[in-house]
């Protein structure tokens, strides 16, 4: 019974992405970097959906549960590169939300120019960065077949090979931080400096609403 509602998820994930990447190519009023950046979400999370859960599917309706290595590996592969992407893409965003609160007058000029290589790099950093590490894996030789999840992942596979999987093991670790480090400070930047400039603005606004009451009360008097 885990069948229907798991191809009801992966359903209303194509629909509801599709709908949306077609209502942003449509509009052209929507041709903003912002949108833009909210269609490569959209486009990702398709590209994850469709990683994981047609193979979920299919492992559901069948008796043996097998998986052949080559499928394997492609799974795992978009399965880290999707969840990479999706890190790259929010710290885009928050890069946007950066550039469009702390520096207005500039925004449009900045971003007009530079949405193309962002859109790139949000793509080919993930796909080139893990393929370094999946390099690492295609080399090892296997001897186990059992992998106790429904999906497969890097740790994962690394784990059923006879050979010696020390560099596979630390190449894997470094690269959690490596590739989530610097989206996550990027992250964590924009919004300390969009938190600087709201506090800011607040404490202006708040000297003038002290002198306008002020000169109020002297008119008054």
């Amino acid at each position: 019974m885990v069948f229907p509602p798991v191809f009801i998820i992966y359903l209303a994930i194509i629909v509801e992405n599709v709908v949306l990447i077609v209502i942003v190519c449509v509009d052209k009023s929507l041709h903003e970097p912002m949108y833009i950046l909210m269609c490569n979400l959209a486009v990702n999370s398709l590209y994850g959906g469709t990683a994981l859960l047609p193979a979920l599917l299919t492992n559901l309706l069948s008796r043996s549960k097998e998986i052949s290595l080559a499928l394997c590996q492609t799974q795992l592969y978009a399965i880290h590169t999707y969840a990479i992407t999706e890190f790259t893409i929010l710290a885009a965003m928050s890069y946007d939300k950066y550039l469009a609160i702390c520096f207005p007058l500039a925004y449009h000029a900045i971003m007009s120019k530079r949405i193309f290589k962002v859109v790139a790099l949000m793509w080919l950093y993930p796909l080139v960065a893990f393929f370094l590490v999946f390099a690492i894996t295609l080399r090892l030789k296997f001897c186990k077949k059992t992998i106790d999840k429904v999906y497969c992942l890097n740790y994962l596979l690394v784990q059923l090979s006879c050979s010696d999987t020390s560099a596979a093991n630390i190449v894997g670790l470094l690269s959690v931080a490596l590739y989530t480090g610097p989206q996550i400070a990027m992250v964590l930047f924009a919004y300390a400096q969009i938190l600087k400039i709201c506090l800011k603005s607040f404490h202006k606004s708040k000297l003038t609403l002290h002198k306008i009451i002020g000169l109020s009360e002297d008119k008054i008097l």
